[in-house]
């Protein structure tokens, strides 16, 4: 199994409600690369971005939500993915959240007072990405 690394300082989030969930998606050639880059979560006002780069995973602050962004000229656009909003969990208490490695890849998952479990999955040594999420019920 590949070694991985926890980069910055993970949020306590235990027991936070949501008040918002995002994912960055990269449209290139109206095809969709990555479906999140960047998973965005705020709980108590304040904002935390995660991510995988290879063997990192990463946890910071940030001041402000994401924005969609682009360069048509090179045929791609940064979107921003409201699954909070999709899957009405504004207002969740987030129970538990956890961070592991499944067939060599890191995956997140968060834990929610409804009994609902969303697991970001990565891909193994890869740049940037999260590749996929999915919802448990």
């Amino acid at each position: 199994m590949a070694e991985y690394f926890l980069i910055g300082t993970p949020p306590i989030l235990d027991e936070f409600v949501v008040e918002h969930l995002v994912l960055e998606t990269i449209r290139q050639n109206d095809s969709i690369e990555y479906s999140s880059l960047l998973v965005y979560l705020c709980c108590n006002q304040q904002w935390w971005r995660t991510f995988n780069d290879g063997p990192h995973l990463y946890w910071d602050r940030v001041d402000s939500p994401p924005t969609a962004w682009g360069a048509p000229e090179h045929g791609f656009t940064v979107e921003i993915h409201n699954i909070g909003e999709e899957l009405q969990l504004r207002g969740q208490r987030l129970t538990h959240w956890a961070w592991d490695v499944s067939d060599g890849a890191p995956h997140i998952s968060l834990d929610f007072s409804d009994g609902r479990q969303l697991t970001f999955c990565g891909h193994p040594w890869s740049t940037f990405s999260v590749n996929h999420w999915q919802s448990s019920p």
